[in-house]
Parts: structure tokens; sequence; C-alpha cells
């Protein structure tokens, strides 16, 4: 399950903001992955 999420995050994350630095993929991700735990 993490690895589709991962995976449609990495498709998906580029095409929204393709001037976007790894850093802040990486805080985004951490970020949804907190709201869905949270909700849980």
């Amino acid at each position: 399950m993490l690895f589709a999420i991962a995976v449609v995050l990495f498709v998906l994350e580029p095409l929204e903001r393709p001037r976007k630095s790894l850093k802040d993929i990486r805080a985004d991700i951490y970020a949804k992955t907190e709201r869905r735990t949270a909700r849980r």
C-alpha cells in the first residue's frame, strides 16, 4: 500500500509543481501521510 501511495505521489507531485525541490516534496508526502494516519 505504501508503495502505491509513493508511486502516485511520485507521478502527481512533479506534474502539479515541476519546480518543487525534493525537500518540499518529502515534506508534502510526510504531511499527507500524517493526515492519513491521524484520520484513523
